[in-house]
């Protein structure tokens, strides 16, 4: 029982490590091929909406001094909570890089060289 769940977990590490064959090109070989065609990245500011969402915020506890007995004494008049608060859905703005090629793609093939 044992040894046949060594083999078994032995097979599926050795299944997950081996590299697939069909394996898609790295990014640095895409990035290369993208930046020989000629072009340049360009940094954009996306709207990106934001949804709404409960937080969580702390509430102090409420404390008084209080004189009982002959000294002054720290009274809890309530005890700390969380309190949950709504925060509205927003648009934010996200940098995104994008790459612009020099020639739009129907000049591509004319393009000189």
């Amino acid at each position: 029982m044992k040894t046949t769940l060594m083999l078994t977990a032995f097979a599926l590490f050795l299944l997950c490590a081996a590299p697939a064959a069909d394996a898609a090109p790295s990014f640095e070989s895409s990035l290369a091929a993208a930046e020989a065609s000629g072009g340049y990245w360009k940094t954009v500011q996306v709207k990106v909406w934001q949804p709404g969402h409960y937080d969580r915020e702390w509430v102090e506890p409420v404390y008084r001094r209080r004189y009982y007995r002959g000294c002054w004494r720290n009274e809890c008049i309530s005890r700390g909570y969380y309190h949950r608060v709504w925060h509205r859905g927003h648009y934010r703005y996200q940098s995104k890089r994008i790459w612009v090629d020099d020639y739009p793609r129907e000049r591509r093939e004319r393009r000189p060289s």
